[in-house]
């Protein structure tokens, strides 16, 4: 995949050439080059997560279950907020951090090609930060892991 559109619960309002508007969408591209630095450690906290989820699982005694050789099965954006959030070993605010530094270089606003800027985070609402980082993973991170 190499974009995908997260629609937005409630409207963000941002400014273009001194003009304000609102967007009920954000658009993310997969990373280039030019964001190498923040995917790479985006993507080192995620399977970090990931493998400690995995761990936690087996030695509280629940076996993962196991995908048949020839099927990869990809989580989905609730199953992905759910090993974030249970995740001991890895912050969730670590992983919030890096992924607001990546898309900052990965992510433009309802098709005007203005990348979002860190200060616009602070007006989305946490579901809709979380679900967007959720559903990165689940289109960009986690098929590029496996």
């Amino acid at each position: 995949m190499e974009t995908f559109i997260y629609d937005l619960n409630k409207e963000l309002q941002f400014s273009k050439g001194g003009d304000f508007s609102t967007t009920a969408s954000l658009e993310f591209t997969s990373a280039g080059m030019s964001a190498f630095d923040e995917v790479s450690e985006f993507e080192q906290l995620i399977a970090g997560a990931f493998l400690s989820s995995a761990k936690a699982a087996t030695t509280s005694g629940q076996a993962p279950e196991e995908a048949k050789a020839d099927e990869q099965v990809s989580p989905s954006a609730s199953d992905i907020k759910m090993i974030l959030v249970s995740c001991q070993d890895i912050k969730l605010a670590d992983i919030a951090k890096s992924f607001r530094r990546l898309a900052c270089k990965t992510c433009t606003i309802d098709n005007s090609g203005t990348l979002i800027k860190d200060s616009h985070f602070n007006k989305l609402s946490r579901e809709d930060f979380m679900g967007m980082l959720c559903e990165y993973v689940a289109n960009f991170t986690f098929p590029s892991l496996f």
